[in-house]
């Protein structure tokens, strides 16, 4: 780390995107968000009732809610951006 900050040739915004990277890559990067997801959802009501809404819906429109299909996952967008952002 020290000697990527001590690189001149490198512009502070990619220093930054490197350590960011370094800090999330890893085995840690799915517990951590999975733990972001649950704070924000827990903090925001809102977000949590929208999100149940979703997934509601999508349960009564199919047989087996066992296990989730790539296009049942496409066809909740608010879904996505709860677990993908």
């Amino acid at each position: 780390l020290g000697r990527l900050v001590e690189e001149e040739n490198l512009p502070d915004n990619v220093v930054a995107d490197v350590i960011i990277n370094l800090l999330f890559a890893g085995n840690e990067a799915t517990p951590k968000m999975m733990l972001f997801a649950v704070y924000f959802l827990t903090k925001y009501p809102r977000a949590l009732k929208q999100l149940i809404e979703e997934l509601e819906g999508l349960r009564s429109t199919c047989d087996d809610m066992n296990m989730l299909s790539w296009e049942d996952y496409k066809a909740m967008p608010f879904t996505q951006c709860v677990s993908l952002r």
